[in-house]
């Protein structure tokens, strides 16, 4: 149930007899650019902004946990920045 509500864009709840809009706080969950199994953004004092995320990247499954980011949208600039190294560097992700 976390991976189907966490990757759907939005989602609308009858909460005793008012339907309430829940929607995705992942821009790259909303842009369906890719292929998200499970996603959580969050803040936390400690922590920072956060975002931790299953994707497949070059067909494999991939856990990218980002913590301390400088902003909320820099978490997600960042896990771009990671597929975007990734994807020039095939081999890195290559089953052995």
């Amino acid at each position: 149930m976390i991976r189907q509500y966490s990757t759907t864009t939005e989602r609308y709840v009858d909460v005793n007899g008012t339907v309430k809009r829940y929607g995705a706080t992942n821009p790259l969950v909303k842009k369906g650019e890719w292929s998200i199994t499970v996603s959580k953004t969050g803040y936390h004092k400690e922590a920072g902004h956060c975002l931790v995320m299953e994707a497949y990247v070059q067909g494999q499954p991939l856990v990218i946990v980002l913590l301390d980011a400088s902003g909320n949208g820099t978490r997600v600039v960042d896990a771009m920045r990671v597929k975007m190294w990734l994807d020039q560097q095939p081999e890195r992700l290559a089953t052995r």
